[in-house]
Protein backbone atom coordinates (compact mmCIF):
# COMPACT_ATOMS: atom_id res chain seq x y z
CA UNK A 1 0.00 0.00 0.00
CA UNK A 2 0.82 3.57 -0.93
CA UNK A 3 1.53 6.04 1.92
CA UNK A 4 0.79 9.46 1.60
CA UNK A 5 4.28 11.96 2.80
CA UNK A 6 3.18 15.52 3.45
CA UNK A 7 6.27 17.76 1.97
CA UNK A 8 6.84 21.23 3.08
CA UNK A 9 9.30 23.77 1.59
CA UNK A 10 9.76 27.59 2.79
CA UNK A 11 11.20 30.06 0.45
CA UNK A 12 12.14 32.78 2.46
CA UNK A 13 13.26 35.45 -0.07
CA UNK A 14 10.04 36.09 -2.74
CA UNK A 15 10.29 39.24 -3.76
CA UNK A 16 8.25 41.06 -6.36
CA UNK A 17 7.37 44.62 -7.63
CA UNK A 18 3.84 45.93 -6.72
CA UNK A 19 2.34 47.31 -9.90
CA UNK A 20 0.66 50.43 -8.35
CA UNK A 21 4.01 51.52 -6.93
CA UNK A 22 6.97 49.98 -8.70
CA UNK A 23 8.69 49.12 -5.35
CA UNK A 24 9.49 45.98 -4.54
CA UNK A 25 7.66 44.10 -2.14
CA UNK A 26 8.97 41.05 -0.10
CA UNK A 27 7.24 37.39 0.93
CA UNK A 28 7.88 34.21 2.74
CA UNK A 29 6.14 31.06 0.82
CA UNK A 30 5.27 27.97 2.90
CA UNK A 31 3.94 25.42 0.30
CA UNK A 32 3.37 21.36 1.49
CA UNK A 33 2.00 18.86 -1.00
CA UNK A 34 1.43 15.33 -0.66
CA UNK A 35 2.75 14.28 -4.02
CA UNK A 36 1.37 11.70 -6.75
CA UNK A 37 3.78 10.30 -8.81
CA UNK A 38 6.43 13.06 -8.77
CA UNK A 39 8.14 15.87 -6.33
CA UNK A 40 9.26 19.24 -6.77
CA UNK A 41 12.64 19.75 -7.55
CA UNK A 42 13.90 22.16 -5.35
CA UNK A 43 16.47 23.44 -7.47
CA UNK A 44 13.91 24.26 -10.39
CA UNK A 45 11.39 25.91 -7.96
CA UNK A 46 13.84 28.44 -6.26
CA UNK A 47 14.75 29.35 -10.08
CA UNK A 48 11.00 29.61 -10.69
CA UNK A 49 10.49 31.66 -7.30
CA UNK A 50 13.98 33.94 -8.53
CA UNK A 51 11.76 34.65 -11.54
CA UNK A 52 9.28 37.28 -10.16
CA UNK A 53 12.20 39.31 -8.96
CA UNK A 54 11.63 42.30 -11.75
CA UNK A 55 7.95 41.10 -12.68
CA UNK A 56 5.21 43.90 -11.36
CA UNK A 57 2.56 41.59 -10.21
CA UNK A 58 -0.24 41.48 -7.36
CA UNK A 59 0.30 38.91 -4.38
CA UNK A 60 -2.91 37.93 -4.70
CA UNK A 61 -1.72 37.01 -8.11
CA UNK A 62 1.82 35.70 -7.87
CA UNK A 63 0.17 33.63 -4.93
CA UNK A 64 -2.59 32.20 -7.41
CA UNK A 65 0.02 31.54 -9.96
CA UNK A 66 2.58 29.84 -8.18
CA UNK A 67 -0.05 27.81 -6.52
CA UNK A 68 -1.80 26.92 -10.35
CA UNK A 69 2.05 26.55 -11.95
CA UNK A 70 3.06 23.82 -8.92
CA UNK A 71 -0.26 21.94 -9.30
CA UNK A 72 -0.43 21.88 -13.10
CA UNK A 73 3.04 20.50 -13.38
CA UNK A 74 3.06 18.10 -10.53
CA UNK A 75 -0.39 17.05 -9.89
CA UNK A 76 -0.20 16.70 -6.41
CA UNK A 77 -3.21 14.70 -3.92
CA UNK A 78 -2.98 18.20 -2.08
CA UNK A 79 -1.05 21.41 -2.26
CA UNK A 80 -1.16 24.16 0.14
CA UNK A 81 0.32 27.78 -0.69
CA UNK A 82 0.59 30.34 1.73
CA UNK A 83 2.22 33.91 0.63
CA UNK A 84 3.16 35.52 4.00
CA UNK A 85 3.92 39.51 3.32
CA UNK A 86 6.49 41.47 4.53
CA UNK A 87 5.29 44.83 6.19
CA UNK A 88 6.59 47.58 4.22
CA UNK A 89 6.78 50.23 7.19
CA UNK A 90 5.93 50.09 10.80
CA UNK A 91 2.34 49.65 11.53
CA UNK A 92 1.76 48.47 8.10
CA UNK A 93 -0.36 45.26 8.29
CA UNK A 94 1.04 41.80 7.06
CA UNK A 95 -1.65 39.46 5.62
CA UNK A 96 -1.29 35.88 4.46
CA UNK A 97 -2.80 34.96 1.15
CA UNK A 98 -3.80 31.61 1.80
CA UNK A 99 -4.92 29.12 -1.62
CA UNK A 100 -7.73 26.60 -0.70
CA UNK A 101 -6.13 23.34 -1.88
CA UNK A 102 -7.50 21.25 -4.48
CA UNK A 103 -8.04 17.33 -4.32
CA UNK A 104 -6.87 14.97 -6.61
Amino acid sequence: KKKNYLIKITLPEFTALCPRSGYPDFANIKLSYIPNKTVIELKALKLYINSFIDREISHENSANEIYDTIYNKIKPKKLNNNLILASRSPGTPCKPYFIIPKEN
